[in-house]
């Protein structure tokens, strides 16, 4: 396994700021340290 898991609420988080709020995926990677591809997994 690489890197840390990322616990369920921020998965929420990144999912709800990504789909109600617009907020790009190269902004929300950034913010808490993850690949782009991992946002779109």
């Amino acid at each position: 396994m690489k890197g840390k898991p990322t616990s369920p609420e921020i998965k929420a988080l990144i999912l709800k700021s990504f789909l109600d709020d617009g907020v790009p995926v190269s902004r929300l990677a950034i913010e808490y340290k993850l690949n782009p591809n991992t946002i779109y997994k």
